[in-house]
């Protein structure tokens, strides 16, 4: 039957893939990918449906089909950057559920790639001469990765065989370490297993790379570990067929028809933003803003050009969230009840995060003794979301990592003489402390938020949390938390695994466009508040804000399943972004205050300042009489009495390390 089948996958590649048959003879690299259902009904129509699912999956076949495609591409030499595979196999089972009741199956599954090595050499082929006479032994057999060798040699009876490297036939190959998805997880630490590719899929031609979510095809088998001086232990192994990045994501692909007609149906609900609104956080009372601007991150802005690369000269298309507040208002609640309800998120704590552990590490594999990326948290949570609680106990160093990831969608690593670049199309919902514990309004936003204005700045949205004492609201609030009480604002209110899939199925399928009523209204906004800006002393808004307006306006779209983006869902973008800003005592007119903007008055003072600082210096040099520095204080706060003794008292000796370091 083998030579029955080598004879029909050559036919079966010439009648489909003649074209790419040509191209891989040219020494082009090519794949050939092939749909396991289109080969199944193909070689069942000749040898029967269910025949065809039992044997295509036998190693014998898939040898007969990759043996078939280097007859017919006249590779010979073992070419590396041509081969072709079967994609797409139905799936057995979760990563999770294998053990040795699997040893020797086929396995098809979704999984996350932990680590993977550079490409090593391996040999498939071994050729070996006689180390007395010199004579050919040839090509011998390989078992568990060991040459089977004879006892000696035919022409001079010596049992001396060296390996004959010009003549070996090598192939690529990389170990991975594969885990659960995010998604997949229910609880406990995550499973994972120790793989193996070879051949194309190891190649430079195959772009893999950690925390990619793949589906993996292959044969689960065990495998002896050795142990110096200790006894050896077996291990799990994937010997992996052939493993491909999906964007697709897990519950969508669950989606019964009933469940597809479902989420169809919410789209066309006309409260559907409100209903999801109540439905995220019914256990946390209030804060409604919060609450819609969080609705919109899980749905996300455009991202039509980032599914198969992110290209940096493109408009991100996540939306990133801070929560500021005092200690005990309910941020970390927050949080946590948005990660249970998010289709893929993992959580990070500020006060144990490390530079490597949110962007990635270099570590030594056991198993090779090589050093590998391992990905950090942004990158696990590419394609969904990352929560930060107490951020403002994260390193300076660490804030300024993420800025890649928030703005680029990527993170870009060289450490261990690896340098690599890793996907990480991650929203971000942080949660921080006000310097002081508490929330004080004579202070400004730069005196109370300790994160660099640059991080700052790619938050598209900046909630403050803050703790009102009503007596009759706390009456309210107490008994609800008792009696745990759900708030509901009159909505029926949908379950955490209902938002999952509704998230999960509008992101994958509905992909609005701005039309020009919603560019009018996003263009004569953003123009008329920069021109009353200037007029009013203000803060501009910038081409940032632009764009999570942008952002803010597809993701309600979305949300109410529209293919196209109105003026109607900029006009709602545009109150959600005021209303953040509203939490903060501020009005669109100044959220500059954010990323410690200076207003043309502010920087009129600092001039009138600075050059009162240089005049002195020039008369005392570099100690200035403390009266004299009293003088200049007292004569900047009456000519400018907006801004405060404080503000100026700081501005002064900001000014005075800047000129006397330049001197």
């Amino acid at each position: 039957m083998s030579n029955d089948n080598f004879k029909w996958c050559k036919k079966y590649l010439e009648n489909h893939y003649n074209d790419l048959i040509e191209t891989a003879k040219n020494g082009e690299p090519v794949l050939v990918k092939i749909p396991y259902d289109t080969i199944c009904d193909e070689y069942g129509k000749e040898y029967g449906e269910a025949f065809a699912k039992t044997i295509i999956i036998t190693q014998s076949f898939l040898e007969n089909l990759k043996d078939a495609w280097a007859s017919l591409t006249n590779n010979r030499s073992n070419n590396l950057a041509t081969d072709v595979k079967i994609i797409d196999f139905p799936e057995t089972g979760d990563l999770r559920e294998l053990d040795t009741k699997d040893r020797g199956q086929w396995v098809s599954t979704t999984a996350m790639i932990k680590t993977i090595t550079d490409p090593q050499p391996k040999i498939v082929r071994p050729f070996f001469k006689c180390g007395a006479c010199g004579s050919a032994i040839g090509f011998v057999e390989m078992f568990n990765n060991t040459p089977m060798l004879p006892q000696h040699c035919e022409k001079c009876g010596s049992s001396h065989f060296i390996l004959d490297e010009s003549s070996t036939v090598y192939t690529n190959y990389k170990l991975l370490r594969l885990e659960e998805p995010l998604e997949h997880r229910k609880g406990g630490s995550p499973r994972s297993f120790l793989a193996e590719i070879t051949g194309y899929i190891a190649g430079p031609n195959h772009q893999l790379q950690p925390g990619d979510v793949c589906k993996v095809a292959g044969r689960f088998n065990l495998e002896t570990k050795k142990r110096k001086g200790k006894q050896d232990e077996l291990t799990f192994k994937f010997d992996v067929y052939h493993i491909e990045p999906t964007n697709s994501n897990y519950d969508e692909l669950r989606l019964t028809e009933d469940e597809i007609k479902y989420m169809k149906q919410l789209g066309k609900q006309e409260d559907i933003f409100e209903r999801l609104v109540a439905s995220i956080l019914p256990t946390v009372y209030g804060y409604k803003e919060v609450k819609e601007g969080i609705v919109l991150q899980l749905f996300e802005g455009d991202r039509s050009s980032h599914d198969d690369i992110v290209d940096i000269s493109t408009e991100r298309h996540n939306i990133h969230i801070l929560l500021l507040g005092e200690p005990g208002i309910g941020k970390s609640r927050i949080l946590e009840l948005i990660r249970r309800v998010a289709p893929k998120a993992i959580k990070s704590n500020g006060a144990g995060t490390s530079k490597a552990g949110i962007t990635a590490s270099a570590v030594k594999d056991d198993l090779t003794g090589t050093f590998t990326m391992e990905a950090g948290s942004m990158v696990l949570a590419d394609n969904g979301l990352l929560t930060i609680d107490e951020f403002d106990k994260t390193s300076k160093d660490t804030m300024e990592a993420c800025n890649e990831p928030m703005e680029n969608q990527s993170v870009s690593v060289a450490k261990a003489g690896l340098v690599q670049t890793m996907t990480a199309r991650t929203s971000v919902l942080a949660a921080a402390n006000p310097e002081y514990g508490r929330w004080r309004d004579d202070k400004s936003f730069a005196d109370q938020v300790d994160i660099p204005d640059t991080t700052l700045s790619r938050f598209d949205l900046v909630y403050l949390l803050r703790d009102k004492v009503d007596y009759d609201l706390d009456l309210q609030l107490a008994r609800k938390v008792l009696t745990k009480t759900k708030e509901n604002n009159g909505y029926d209110l949908l379950d955490a695994e209902t938002i999952r899939k509704y998230v999960n199925y509008t992101k994958l399928n509905v992909n609005p466009k701005l039309d020009e009523s919603a560019i009018n209204t996003i263009s004569k906004y953003y123009a008329e508040v920069r021109k009353n800006t200037v007029e009013a002393d203000g803060k501009p808004i910038t081409n940032r804000e632009l764009g999570a307006l942008y952002r803010l306006t597809i993701a309600y779209a979305k949300v109410n399943h529209d293919s196209v983006a109105t003026s109607t869902h900029s006009s709602v973008a545009i109150r959600i972004y005021e209303d953040s800003l509203s939490t903060l005592g501020l009005d669109i007119m100044h959220t500059g205050d954010i990323q410690n903007v200076y207003s043309k008055e502010q920087l009129e003072c600092i001039d009138e300042l600075e050059s009162d600082i240089r005049k002195s210096i020039d008369e005392y040099g570099r100690k200035i009489p403390q009266d004299e520095i009293s003088a200049i204080i007292d004569d900047a706060s009456f000519s400018h009495p907006d801004y405060g003794e404080r503000w100026i008292r700081n501005e002064f000796w900001k000014l005075f390390k800047k000129i006397t370091h330049e001197i």
